[in-house]
C-alpha cells in the first residue's frame, strides 16, 4: 500500500535511517517501494513516531482516505447532471480497477483536495494553492493547471494565467528537487526504476512500453510532449464550442489533465467517470450521424467488453489499458472534427495570435558609465 510506504519511510527516518532503506521492519505494514521526495517523509517523521506506524495509517484511512473516495464516487456518479448521460457514467466506473480504491495511495486524496478546491470557491486562488501543494508531493499534478485554459473567458486571459501557473508550478518542482538535499540520488534511483521502468501506468508510458520505446528515452519525451500539446488544443477547441456550463468545462478541465499524465495510474481514474460521459454528450453535437454512430459506439463498446470481460474473468482483455486508450483517442477526434465544423474557436485562436503579432518587443538597455 502506498500509505504505508510513506508511513513505513517516515518511520525509518525517526529511527535515524533514510527514507529509501532497505530491509527496515515496519510491523503490521506491507509497504509499497517509496518514490516520493525524502521531505516528505521527514515531514510525517515526528507524527508517525508520536502516533505509531498503525495508529497514523488507521487516522489516514478514516479520516482522509475514506471521506475523499466516498466524495469522489459522488461526484463522478450521483451528482445531479442531466446533460450527462448517466449510462456513459457507470460504464466508465466499470473500467475503474479494483485497485483505484484499495491502494490506499495519497493521490486519491489529492484529486479529492483539487476538485474541492473547484466547487468551493468561484476564485482560482485556492486551486491553484492546492495544485502548487500537491505538485511539491507529485509533479504530475501541476497537470491540473488545464483547467484554467478551460474557463468562460477570453483565450488570451486564459493564456495568461496558465502560464503564470505553471511557472510557479515549475519553481515548486525546482524547489521539490533542491529540497531533496544529499538523499536526491535516492530518490533519483528509487523514481527511475518503480515509476518509469517497472510501473508505467495505464497511459502513455503503458502504450509506448508495448512499443518496445524507453519510456526515458529522448523519443519518449518527444512523443510525450506533442501528445500532450494534441490532447490540451482538443480540449480547449471542445471548451469553447458549444454553450459549456461551468460544471462541463471543469469536468472538461480535470479529465485532459488526467489523460496527459504520460504515467497514469489507478489511483487518478476517478475522475475520468464523468469525463467520458461528456465525450458521449460531445460526439451527440458532431456533424454527420455515420460518424455519431461510430464514435457512441467507439466509447460504448470497450466499456461493455471491459465490464463483461472482468464478470467473466477474461484476463487478456485490458479493459483498463483499452478505455484510457478509447478517451484518448477521442477527445483527439472529437476535438478535430469541432474545429473543422465550428469557425467560432479558429476566431478566436486567430484573434490571439494577430495581438501577440502586434505586441512589441521590449528589447532591455544597457546604460554604460561615462569614462
Amino acid at each position: 500500500m502506498d500509505a504505508d510506504a510513506v508511513i513505513c519511510a517516515a518511520q525509518a527516518v525517526a529511527a535515524g535511517y533514510s527514507p529509501y532503506a532497505e530491509g527496515v521492519a515496519c510491523p503490521g505494514l506491507a509497504p509499497a517501494p517509496f518514490v516520493y521526495a525524502p521531505q516528505i517523509a521527514h515531514a510525517l517523521a515526528p507524527l508517525v513516531d508520536a502516533l505509531g506506524a498503525l495508529e497514523a495509517r488507521n487516522l489516514y484511512l478514516c479520516a482522509l482516505l475514506l471521506p475523499t473516495t466516498l466524495f469522489l464516487i459522488w461526484f463522478a456518479l450521483f451528482r445531479a447532471n442531466p446533460d450527462l448521460p448517466r449510462h456513459y457514467r457507470w460504464l466508465a466506473f466499470a473500467a475503474l480497477s479494483p485497485m483505484t480504491f484499495v491502494c490506499a495511495n495519497i493521490g486519491i486524496v489529492m484529486h479529492g483536495s483539487v476538485l474541492a478546491s473547484l466547487l468551493l470557491f468561484r476564485q482560482r486562488w485556492p486551486f491553484v494553492l492546492v495544485v502548487l501543494i500537491c505538485t511539491y508531493i507529485k509533479p504530475t499534478f501541476m497537470g491540473y493547471f488545464v483547467v484554467l485554459l478551460m474557463e468562460n473567458r477570453p483565450l488570451g486571459a486564459c493564456m495568461r494565467r496558465f502560464v503564470f501557473a505553471c511557472v510557479a508550478g515549475v519553481s515548486t518542482v525546482l524547489l521539490t528537487i533542491h529540497g531533496a538535499g544529499e538523499s536526491r540520488a535516492a530518490w533519483r534511483q528509487a523514481l527511475n526504476g518503480v515509476a518509469i521502468e517497472a510501473q508505467p501506468g495505464l497511459g502513455l508510458f503503458a502504450r509506448l512500453s508495448w512499443l518496445g520505446i524507453d519510456t526515458g528515452s529522448p523519443a519518449a519525451l518527444g512523443i510525450g510532449l506533442i501528445f500532450i500539446a494534441a490532447m490540451i488544443m482538443a480540449g480547449v477547441v471542445i471548451a469553447r464550442t458549444g454553450n459549456r456550463s461551468e460544471d462541463h468545462r471543469l469536468i472538461l478541465g480535470m479529465g485532459v489533465a488526467v489523460l496527459c499524465n504520460p504515467r497514469l495510474m489507478d489511483y487518478d481514474m476517478v475522475l475520468l467517470v464523468p469525463y467520458a460521459a461528456l465525450l458521449g454528450q460531445s460526439i451527440g453535437g458532431l456533424r454527420g450521424r455515420i460518424l455519431r454512430f461510430n464514435l457512441s459506439w467507439g466509447l460504448v463498446l470497450p466499456l461493455a467488453a471491459g465490464a463483461l470481460a472482468y464478470l467473466f474473468h477474461v484476463n487478456p482483455y485490458q479493459r483498463t489499458h483499452v478505455a484510457m486508450f478509447a478517451f484518448s483517442v477521442l477527445t483527439l477526434i472529437i476535438g478535430w472534427r469541432l474545429w473543422q465544423a465550428n469557425g467560432v474557436a479558429r476566431t478566436a485562436v486567430r484573434a490571439y495570435i494577430d495581438r501577440l503579432r502586434t505586441v512589441p518587443l521590449k528589447v532591455p538597455i544597457r546604460f554604460q558609465r561615462k569614462a
